[in-house]
């Protein structure tokens, strides 16, 4: 479970086939009334996931183990990179550098949180670096005021500013957050 769970936590329901007859039992059985304490921490650890259990003779089961012989690379997982840490700190400056800006939103989103007055508060406070204490308590800020220190501002190709916590994820414009959810939503 440990190694398969990148694949097993979003699963609606999982088989799995098996030629262990009564495994189906075991998981059916209340963890109280399971004295190998083994036994008991290895259900504990599949509690999260919905298995279904089939028995499949030793003998027809061809891709036995094939789970736990398959490699993997590190830092690659099926369908993204995995972020691999460094040692030395990176200014905020060096990883906005390296914002990728090709997504055509990024514009869009500019645009909009240049019409946005909430908007243009927020990217004010962030430049001047407003002390928590002196942002109005109806900015969005406020209610981040623990994680101000991850914001930054960035000026797309249209000369225009968004909002970037960690230099990359993008603050969207609270007027076209529902707009924004529909547009994911529709593409995804």
């Amino acid at each position: 479970v440990k190694s398969e769970e990148y694949y097993l936590r979003a699963a609606p329901l999982v088989d799995v086939f098996s030629d262990a007859k009564g495994m189906q039992g075991q998981f059916d059985t209340d963890l109280g009334k399971i004295a190998n304490p083994r036994l008991q921490q290895m259900l504990e650890k599949c509690l999260p996931y919905n298995l279904t259990f089939h028995y499949i003779r030793g003998e027809e089961n061809c891709i036995a183990d094939y789970g736990s012989r398959e490699t993997r690379s590190e830092h690659h997982g099926e369908e993204f990179q995995i972020f691999n840490p460094t040692i030395q700190h990176r200014s905020r400056k060096i990883y906005e550098k390296h914002f990728d800006e090709k997504d055509p939103q990024i514009e869009r989103i500019a645009d909009i949180g240049a019409d946005d007055v909430k908007y243009i508060r927020m990217i004010t406070h962030i430049l001047n670096r407003t002390p928590v204490k002196q942002i109005e308590q109806d900015c969005e800020l406020k209610s981040i005021e623990g994680n101000l220190k991850e914001l930054s501002i960035h000026k797309t190709t249209n000369d225009k500013s968004i909002i970037l916590r960690n230099c990359t994820e993008i603050i969207i414009p609270e007027s076209d957050r529902k707009n924004m959810l529909n547009i994911l939503h529709n593409t995804h």
